[in-house]
């Protein structure tokens, strides 16, 4: 689909609409043809990393969301929501998990994004353990 034609709003809202319907390739599209900074734009990106597993990902984006909206009530219970679940036993299966798989661990991408080798995950945070 062709967002030129879209006002921002238009597009957040089909972003949404393309989230509600589970097609995260398309809404990554929509989220990415707008330019602007909005709370709404961070928290549907917030999403689409939830989605992906990418939980510290999610998490800065759900901030910089509460940092542009900071009494959005949608906002603070999905921030809060993640917060809990970072401490669930299934937080930390699928963290194991993903160490096991040889899958780079979100503390690489926060060390500098082309941080993939398991070698470069020990030395920058012990393992994600």
């Amino acid at each position: 689909m062709e967002y030129d034609g879209l006002t921002e709003e238009e597009t957040l809202s089909h972003a949404e609409r393309l989230l509600a319907e589970n097609d995260f390739e398309e809404a990554q599209k929509a989220l990415d043809a707008v330019k602007g900074e909005s709370g709404r734009k961070h928290f549907l990106q917030s999403k689409i990393f939830k989605n992906k597993g990418w939980y510290n990902e999610e998490r800065k984006q759900l901030k910089a969301a509460l940092k542009l909206e900071p009494d959005n009530g949608e906002y603070i219970l999905a921030s809060k929501e993640l917060e809990e679940f970072r401490k669930s036993d299934e937080y930390k299966a699928a963290k194991k998990a993903n160490k096991e798989e040889g899958v780079c661990a979100e503390c690489c991408f926060e060390a500098g994004g082309e941080c993939c080798l398991a070698v470069c995950c020990q030395s920058v945070c012990d393992g994600c353990s």
